[in-house]
Order: C-alpha cells, then structure tokens, then sequence
C-alpha cells in the first residue's frame, strides 16, 4: 500500500495552475511550524496522523478516510485566523480532496482504494491534486472586448450573452429563453454557461464566499452526473436571476484579467458598484445552498433583494459634451455666417490653444482659458454650467438655446476650444511592440528595394491634417471587392512650398462658387425656399473657409513605423506584409498588424506576374491546375483555356502558350 501510494505522487500535476499555487503558498506560510506536513504528500500524511473522529467528514473506514477527515478539521480551524490569501488557499486545497471524499462515501475501505483490477487502482485518478478553479473555465477572457458596453453591434452568440449581462437597461428581458436557445445549438456557449453556474455557486473567484466543503461535494457531484439535456431543462425553468447574475460574476473577473478596459470602466461608469452589487448578490446566494443544485430555494427572490434598486449602473451616453458642443455650433453657424464671412480668431490663436491642451491634464473643458481671448468670465461660467448639466442628466436643450443666443466672435473661441479639446482625446500615438516594428521596417525596405545596412530618413512618415481631420497618406482600403491605394506612394492632396519646404494640405470642395439652380417644388413655402438658399449659400462659405485654413496650416509630422496612430475614429499603422499605410481592423489581424489586402491566396501581391509573359499588368485572379494555382494576364489567358472542362496540367498551359494553339488539343 505504502509504495502504490509513492507511484501515485509522480502523476500529480507539475505546471503551473491555482492548485500548484496554493500549495505553494500554503507551504511557505507554514514553514517550520507543527501543520506544515499537511501540504506535503499525501502517502506521508495517511500514515502520519493519529486515529481521529472527525466533524467536517466523519466517515468510519480505513487510514485514508482517517487522513481525509483529520485535514480537513486542522484546515477549518486554521482558517479562523489566517490572512485572505492564505484563506483562499485552504479553500482551494480543501477542493483537491473532494473526488476522493465521494468516493470514500460510497466505499470507506482502503483495500477497494488500492486493489489494482487491471486498469489501475482507483487512489490513482482520485489522489488530492486538482480542483474546479478558475483554470477550469473556458477561455473566454478575450471576447469581453468584443462585447458592446455602449452601442449594439452584431456579434457572435457568446459575445451576445456576455453583452446582455453588462450593467446596461433592459439586458434580463427574455435573457433565459436566450441563452436556452443558444445552448442547444452552440456547444461553445453550453460549456460556458455551465462552467459559469457551477463557478458561481462553488464560489471559486477571488474574496467569494465559498459554501462548506460538503455543500462544495454534493454541487460538483450534481454537476459531474447532470448530462446536457438535464442541464437544459434546468436552465429553462426559474432560474432566469441566477443564471443573470452568475454571467455578471464571470464578467466581474473577465474585466479585472484586462487591465486597459477595467480602467475605462471604471473612470467613466460606476463599475466599482457594479462589482459590489455582483458579488453581494452572488455571496448571499451562495450562504443560503443547502446542496439542492436542482431546486435553488429561494435563490430568485435572494437576488431580487440584494440587488434592488442597481439593476442598471448607467445610462449609456453616446457622445461626450465636447464633441455637443461641436454639433451644435455647427448646427447654427450656417446661419451666423450669413452675417459675417471673415473670421476673427487667428489660425495661430487656435493652434495655441491645442498647445496648451497637450501640456495640461484638464478631464474637463477650461472653459477659463477663454478670458484670455476676449471672453468674459461670466459666460465661461455659463459654460462651466452647462457642461456639469450635461454630464448629470445628458440635457441639452439649454446649451442649444445658449448658443444660438452667441454672436459670431464668441461662437469662434468656444468653437475653437472645444475641437482643440476633441482633438487632444481624438489623436494620439502608442508604441507597438519590438516585433511588430521589426516586421514594419523590413516590409518598408523590401517595398522600397532599400538594402540592410542603408540608412534612410523619413521611412514610414505621413502627414495629418488637423482642419479638415484627414490622413494625407495613401491608406490601403479594400471596397467591395476593389482594392484601392495598394500601389500608391506618396502623400495625396498635399502642397509643397518650393521655398521653405513645407508641406500644406490641398484639400478641395467642388462646386463652391457654382450657382445652385432652384431644386424646390412650385407647391413648396416661398420662405422655406429662401431659407434652404441661404443656408446652402452658408455651408458654400463655411468651405471656403475650410479650403483657406487647410491652405494655410502646415500638415502635422508623424511617423508610422513602430507606432500606431489613433485619428480621430480610425488607427492607421504599417502593415507588416507590404508596407503600405492602413487603417487597422480587427478583422485582419493574425497575429500580426496586416492590410489584408496585399496577399491573395497565400502569394504577395508584387510577387504576382504572369507565369508566360512575366507582366504584372491586368493579371487575373489564381487559375486552378494541377499543380495549385497559377497567374496569366489578359493577353495569355487564352480561351482554350478559360473554358477548359477539366482541370489543366501547367506543362500542358505551357505547351499550348508555345505552340499558339488555337483550341484545347488531346490531354
């Protein structure tokens, strides 16, 4: 017995898991003192302890029932008095015995325990080394930044569930029927959804309430002989707030895995109740289980209470006051221009203004700064004001009363503040890693043909212009199935000054100074008509302002390689393939920051060329042979070959390419 029990300890789980972890920490905490033989091996452990009675698992059998029984009464009277960590520790170790404590249940007697049939002993499978923890659940961690926190987007079921369950109005509506309905047909979404509600009601997350070890054993023998189609009639029947708040819990820790969005979450929306609420409501449930998984008394109405009042921790708010703002005086200046066409806000004065901004840490618009170009303090009050308005309740019908109210010299410096302020939260640049930038460099040299060891400047650079916001590199796009800017070099729509050397943007409007013929009905209001005029003769001027401003602001500097550049509502980057700027989409991401439009079934498009000719002018798209697939532009893509019923040799295209035949002969 004593050796089956050393053979045993060889097949313990070596790698690096929660399990592992508490033993560790288990070990170091209680080094040199009376207990610390409890978290050693197990075979020590059977024959090291006295014949004791236990109250935690009083079951008469054999010296491992004795041993089972004796740990797990020193381990509940250790965790009286013990710090969090260590506490969550003995939880987790207190877990590793629950196999073996079900078995014992059914059979005590260390002979069964030992006795190999021919596949084994049993103390094999069932010695203390693993439990139900975190590491048990699917690896779902990553779809939390798929999911819509502020706006409905189409999504995959499981993204779909996960967005359901965010503190957002209205998410419990049919929420069961849903998640039924998924899991009959997604397997994907009924292991989560099983793996949730087993974890919620074991309490498995950090600084959870676990239940007692027994209830602990009943819940994850339940679950172990609950087949699929039980489950799903569980699920289906009243446990709609459970399975709720079990998907909430998962969220809570799904969050915390991900520092960058838990940090979003938590300056902007009241994410720190949300969590409180979660784990309140999910740790009175678990303080009333008695072990019946299949009934849950009383679970409904438990979270009903605990979590009354904070169903929904926020309105989402689908735009910020600056950019409000922004609308509104865009809204009415096309009839305050009428007014005044010239400007009296220097293009100097709002570039200052940007200035000051990236130097400052204001979350909010200073308004105060206006006073130093003409404002008076009281309205920057006003403004002050509204903006704490707009942040309590999202009115904004007394900032739009307030700025038609505005004269032209004002609308200019408020107008100017609040896109400088837009702009700073709307443009900025974060490093990427060293491979990536590494992959960019060598796909900027192959595509420049520049050789290693050759230094160039200006490798990777573009411009932006921050008038009319636009990216004045060629970014590689993909429309329908067109493929746009793939061969393009350069900047577009720039301006060179021949003397400094300064590059301007040479953004233009068509149609600026053409007279509009008359588009209205004859039914139609004679003022109404007037009305639309003037407005159309506004925005014609609010362009040719545009077009002066562009022409007289120098285009910001920025350099792509190693970086990424948020602008505005877009990334744009180098790709790693072909070197080409592009806009980054998560769609097209392998692994690596790719255009997804410069490989076309697995060959780079500048290696694409005729296979007879060698042109790369109008090639077609991969003909399928034999041997894979080959290329031949317009004039080599014979007919005989188009319209071939079977599939050709590439020795037969190039007979056939040489011989001019003029029709498919014998294959």
């Amino acid at each position: 017995m004593e050796g089956a029990f050393f053979n045993v300890e060889a097949r313990s789980s070596s790698g690096p898991s929660t399990c592992m972890h508490a033993l560790q920490t288990l070990r170091a905490f209680y080094i040199g003192t009376p207990h610390s033989f409890l978290f050693g091996e197990f075979s020590t452990i059977v024959y090291a302890v006295a014949d004791h009675t236990s109250t935690t698992f009083n079951v008469k059998g054999g010296k491992v029932a004795n041993a089972v029984g004796y740990i797990l009464d020193t381990l509940e009277h250790l965790q009286h008095d013990t710090p969090n960590h260590i506490r969550s520790a003995m939880d987790v170790y207190k877990d590793m015995f629950i196999p073996l404590m079900t078995h014992l249940l059914k059979d005590p007697s260390d002979e069964t325990l030992l006795t190999d049939e021919g596949s084994g002993a049993p103390i094999v499978e069932l010695i203390p080394n693993t439990a139900y923890t975190v590491d048990s659940l699917p690896h779902c961690t990553h779809l939390m930044m798929k999911c819509s926190f502020w706006t409905d987007t189409k999504m995959t079921p499981l993204v779909h569930i996960l967005t359901k369950c965010t503190p957002q109005r209205c998410q419990i509506r049919s929420l069961a029927g849903i998640i039924y309905n998924y899991s009959r047909l997604h397997d994907d979404v009924y292991t989560f959804i099983r793996s949730v509600a087993k974890a919620s009601l074991l309490g498995i997350y950090e600084h959870s309430f676990r239940p007692p070890i027994a209830i602990r054993r009943e819940i994850t023998e339940t679950f172990d002989k609950m087949t699929r189609d039980v489950f799903l009639d569980w699920m289906h029947g009243e446990h709609q707030q459970f399975l709720f708040f079990a998907v909430k819990e998962y969220i809570v820790y799904a969050t915390a895995l991900i520092p960058s969005l838990h940090t979003v979450l938590r300056r902007i929306y009241k994410w720190d109740d949300f969590e409180r609420v979660v784990r309140r409501s999910m740790d009175a449930v678990r303080r009333l289980l008695d072990g019946n998984v299949m009934v849950l008394h009383g679970v409904e109405q438990c979270i009903k209470e605990t979590s009354r009042g904070t169903t929904h921790m926020y309105r989402p708010r689908k735009t910020t006051f600056g950019r409000v703002l922004l609308q509104e005086c865009e809204r009415y200046c096309e009839t305050k221009l009428l007014e005044t066409v010239h400007t009296t806000f220097k293009i100097e004065h709002q570039q200052l203004l940007y200035q000051m901004l990236i130097r400052a840490h204001t979350p909010r618009i200073p308004f105060e700064w206006l006073q130093c170009f003409g404002v008076d303090a009281k309205t920057t009050q006003q403004l002050n004001e509204h903006e704490t308005l707009f942040r309590s309740d999202g009115a904004r019908c007394k900032l739009r009363t307030f700025v038609k109210k505005m004269d032209v010299y004002l609308m200019e410096r408020v107008y100017a503040l609040g896109n400088a302020f837009f702009k700073k939260n709307n443009v900025r640049v974060f490093s990427l890693p060293v491979h990536v930038t590494l992959l960019q460099i060598k796909a900027l040299r192959n595509m420049h043909n520049i050789q290693n060891g050759h230094k160039v400047k200006g490798l990777g650079d573009t411009y932006v212009c921050f008038q009319c916001k636009q990216f004045r590199g060629f970014a590689v796009q993909r429309c329908g199935q067109r493929i746009h800017n793939l061969c393009a070099f350069g900047h577009s729509k720039v301006l060179v000054d021949d003397v400094t050397k300064k590059v301007y943007c040479g953004r233009r409007f068509d149609n600026v100074t053409k007279k509009r013929a008359s588009q209205h009905a004859e039914w139609e209001d004679i003022a109404l008509a007037v009305e639309k005029t003037q407005k159309q003769a506004a925005k014609d001027v609010r362009k040719a302002n545009q077009m002066e401003r562009c022409a007289l602001t120098e285009l910001q500097h920025v350099s792509l390689a190693g970086n990424i550049l948020q602008f505005y509502n877009s990334l744009y980057t180098i790709c790693t393939k072909c070197g080409n700027f592009m806009k980054y989409s998560p769609t097209n991401f392998d692994g690596n920051i790719t255009c997804g439009c410069c490989v076309d079934e697995g060959v780079m498009f500048r290696d694409i060329r005729c296979m007879w000719c060698q042109s790369k002018t109008h090639v077609s798209k991969g003909i399928q042979v034999k041997e894979g697939k080959i290329f031949l532009c317009r004039t080599c893509y014979k007919p005989w070959i188009r319209n071939a019923s079977v599939v050709l040799a590439t020795e037969t295209i190039r007979t056939g390419l040489a011989e001019k035949w003029k029709r498919l002969q014998g294959v």
